[in-house]
């Protein structure tokens, strides 16, 4: 990382600690060797793609038979969080505060200042 760069990210708003991690990230970067790709071992006559396809197919049914029964009360419990926010949406809580004559909340203020 070069000083420009550095002064660039201080004026952007980042931190010292993060600076010093891209300097780290950017050294271990360095100083890997570049990856090998890894060659596919070759299919044997003996497998066929279209027996893999159908081994795929039969374990995807597998697990949408699986199904975890937790994630049936997940969505009956959103639903009901649902509902239950549709109607608390425009319920009336004035009634939950003091209702206090103007000149006494006015009187208050005074003696507040007062004291």
């Amino acid at each position: 990382m070069t000083v420009k760069e550095e002064i660039a990210l201080r004026l952007k708003g980042v931190t010292s600690a993060e600076i010093l991690d891209l300097k780290k990230r950017e050294k271990l970067e360095l100083e890997q060797p570049e990856e090998i790709p890894e060659e596919k071992p070759e299919e044997t006559p003996e497998e066929k793609p279209e027996e893999k396809t159908e081994e795929v197919k039969q374990e995807s049914v597998n697990t949408e038979e699986e199904k975890d029964p937790r994630d049936d009360k997940i969505k009956e419990l959103e639903k009901q969080i649902a509902d239950l926010q549709k109607r608390n949406i425009n319920k009336d809580v004035s009634k939950l505060k003091e209702e206090i004559n103007p000149f006494d909340y006015g009187v208050n203020i005074v003696k507040a200042f007062l004291n």
